[in-house]
């Protein structure tokens, strides 16, 4: 038994075998469908209204056209505008401050805007201390989990893109979950609500 004792989140006592790899924060978890001006068939632009902003960001979405998931980590400039190299994103799913492993995470500093790279139109935003809003995708390949919910409903598929439909429900009440070897990506959404969760990564 160890006792977690994260700055700013929950005290939580975990009963493993083992202890902890890394811990995926407390994050903001929504539903990507509240997005506006989706990009289809353009390139994104992330830039925020702080210089301090220059962690990495990792935008998740799909392919204009054929609705393939896809991904891609930049490293922000402050208030410069960061292009992504995929100029062909369909639509925006999420966005993490941190790379598609659950690291590197630097919370926002200022508030970072997402938008299309041809119009400048506002996809979505991130306020300080954020890291992320909307689905979040992480590559767990081989690790054992721990998803703890803290707030709200989420649904988590390890299978492909989650949706409200097809996804296993978790709440606050529903306590932890522990998946065993997770087999490549966990996909994770949360209704109009949204939701707050972090998760325990483990060898």
């Amino acid at each position: 038994m160890y006792v977690r004792t994260d700055s700013g989140y929950p005290l939580d006592i975990v009963v493993t075998g083992r202890l902890s790899q890394y811990i995926i924060p407390m994050m903001d978890i929504t539903a990507w469908s509240g997005f506006t001006n989706q990009p289809a068939n353009d390139g994104v632009e992330v830039v925020s209204n702080s210089a301090g902003d220059t962690g990495k960001c990792t935008i998740f979405g799909t392919t204009n056209g054929t609705g393939v998931f896809a991904y891609e980590t930049i490293t922000l400039n402050g208030v410069t505008a960061v292009a992504t190299t995929k100029t062909d994103w369909g639509n925006i799913y999420g966005v993490f401050l941190g790379d598609i492993y659950g690291q590197n995470i630097t919370p926002a500093v200022g508030t970072i805007t997402i938008r299309e790279a041809s119009a400048d139109q506002t996809i979505t935003t991130l306020a300080a201390n954020a890291i992320s809003k909307g689905m979040v995708v992480f590559d767990l390949t081989g690790k054992d989990i721990i998803l703890n919910v803290h707030s709200g409903n989420v649904w988590k598929r390890t299978a492909g893109v989650v949706t409200t439909a097809n996804g296993f429900k978790m709440s606050l009440t529903g306590g932890n979950i522990k998946e065993e070897k997770i087999a490549s990506y966990i996909y994770l959404i949360s209704d109009t609500t949204g939701a707050t969760a972090q998760i325990e990564v483990q060898a």
